[in-house]
C-alpha cells in the first residue's frame, strides 16, 4: 500500500474511533467503546511510525535533519499536552477523546497533497528534487 494513502486511512480511522469514544456508553456498548479506544490507539501509533518513514523519504538529505527534528518536536509537544488533556478528560470526555480525535484526524488530511515516495530514489539536494518534479527523471 502507498504510504500516503495508508497514513491517511490510519489517521482518519483513529480520529473517528476517538471521537466515537466521546459519547457516554453503558452495558454492552462500553465493550465497543473499549474496542474503539484500542483501535484508535493502535492506528495512531502505526500512523506516526509510517509518517516518520515517509518524512525521511520525502525530504532531500540537505533538509532531512531539520524536518525530522520538527516532527520530533511536535511529538514531544503532544507528550507534554497529553497528560493535561487526560486530566481534563475526567470532567468531560471531549477533552481527552474529542480533542485527540479531531487533532489526529485533521493532521492526516494534508498528506493527501504530498507526493508519493514509495519506490523512488532519495534526493540529496533540493535541486535534484526540483529536477525530478520538472522532468520526471532522477539525476
Amino acid at each position: 500500500m502507498d504510504r500516503r494513502i495508508s497514513v491517511l486511512i490510519l489517521t482518519t480511522l483513529s480520529g473517528l474511533c476517538s471521537v466515537a469514544c466521546v459519547f457516554e456508553t453503558v452495558g454492552i456498548a462500553s465493550k465497543f467503546q473499549l474496542a474503539a479506544e484500542v483501535i484508535s490507539y493502535c492506528t495512531a501509533c502505526t500512523a506516526i511510525n509510517v509518517m516518520l518513514i515517509y518524512c525521511v523519504e520525502l525530504f532531500p538529505t540537505t533538509i532531512r535533519n531539520t524536518a525530522i527534528s520538527l516532527v520530533r518536536i511536535t511529538t514531544l509537544l503532544a507528550g507534554v499536552f497529553g497528560p493535561v488533556l487526560a486530566a481534563q478528560g475526567k470532567s468531560s470526555k471531549f477533552w481527552s477523546f474529542g480533542v485527540f480525535g479531531l487533532a489526529i484526524g485533521f493532521c492526516g488530511l494534508p498528506l493527501a497533497f504530498l507526493p508519493e515516495t514509495k519506490g523512488r530514489d532519495l534526493a540529496d539536494h533540493i535541486q535534484d528534487e526540483e529536477q525530478v518534479q520538472r522532468t520526471g527523471i532522477a539525476c
